[in-house]
């Protein structure tokens, strides 16, 4: 199925940019409930793999606990780029 994309314009662009720069922040933050970072890395497959790429590769270090991992890895079996 087709996802919502950041790149949307106007007011659901802005929504949703925001939705995307909420999940980044709690789900890099260390001292955040795991289950609430897990949630918030579901909500990142709404910006699309090239803009996340880079934090789905920190997401699956070793240090990262593992419900925050496992969403990653979800995440990103939704997408389909050759890159993953």
């Amino acid at each position: 199925p087709d996802r919502l994309q950041v790149g949307a314009d106007g007011k659901i662009g802005e929504v949703l940019a925001g939705l995307v720069d909420n999940a980044v922040e709690t789900a890099l933050n260390a001292e955040a409930d795991p289950l609430q970072r897990a949630a918030a890395v579901r909500t990142l497959t709404l910006a699309g793999f090239d803009e996340q790429a880079d934090l789905f590769a920190q997401l699956l270090e070793s240090r990262v606990p593992q419900p925050v991992q496992s969403a990653a890895l979800q995440a990103l079996a939704r997408f389909h780029a050759p890159e993953i």
